[in-house]
This record gives C-alpha cells, structure tokens and sequence, in this order.
C-alpha cells in the first residue's frame, strides 16, 4: 500500500494556472484597467477637487461600486458603501466620509472589505489611489 503525502515545497501563487485561467485572470485585470481610466475620465468633468488629503482620488458613490465590483469580479448589487451623511443644500455634492465598503455574500450576510479582502482594499488605496475613506455623493 502506498500513501502520498502532500509535498512541503512552497509553489508560485499562480503556478496552478492553466492557460484557461491566466487568461481570465488577464482578462479580469483589462477590465479593471478599463474601468480606471473610464472612473479617471468621468471623474475629472467635474469641476471640483476630487483629491483628499492623502492624494488618493475621491469617487463618485457609483462609481467607487462600480469599481470594487470590477475588481472583486462580482455584481455591483453585491457592493454596499456606508457612509456619514453630511447636510447639503440645492442639491450639491457632498463629500462623504466612508465607514465602511461590504460585499453581499450568497449566504446574505455582508461582509466587510476591509477584513475579508484586506489584500484588494489595500490594493484599491495604494496600487489605483483610490480613497476608501471618503466618497462623493450628490443630493
């Protein structure tokens, strides 16, 4: 009787891909591309200062889901942003503070992005400069 052990070598993160799924990882990653320099283009019609005070860009509410959904690969009704809701008058726009990005699971309950995909919410602010501390809402 022979019994086999799982190997202790360490193997590349993606060293299981086969050309199936490189390619979709490429194509996941041209989408979120896309989907920046869509985001960088709306954006910047608007004539406010969309920066905070780290640099990072401020969104537009729709358009920070639209992003996280991109990036996650999922539905944009499955991204939930909480924020605190400030007072505004003749229907301006409002910069928000964020105090929380949840992804909707299939079991129903949300989950915070922070804490589960610490990895992407960090990738988000550093690698795209994307705030997830602030977010543009309009009344």
């Amino acid at each position: 009787m022979n019994v086999c052990y799982p190997s202790t070598e360490m193997k590349e993160p993606y060293s299981q891909l086969t050309p199936n799924s490189e390619l979709q990882c490429l194509q996941v990653e041209n989408r979120i591309y896309k989907r920046m320099l869509d985001v960088y283009r709306k954006s910047f019609q608007v004539p406010k200062d969309f920066l905070d005070e780290a640099g990072k860009l401020i969104l537009p509410i729709d358009r920070l889901k639209e992003f996280v959904a991109t990036i996650l690969n999922i539905d944009l009704e499955k991204v939930c942003v909480n924020y605190n809701v400030e007072v505004s008058c003749c229907g301006m726009s409002v910069i928000n503070e964020i105090t929380d990005v949840k992804i909707k699971y299939s079991d129903g309950m949300y989950r915070s992005l922070k804490i589960f995909h610490n990895e992407i919410y960090n990738k988000i602010i550093e690698d795209y400069n994307i705030s997830l501390c602030k977010v543009l809402t309009v009344k």
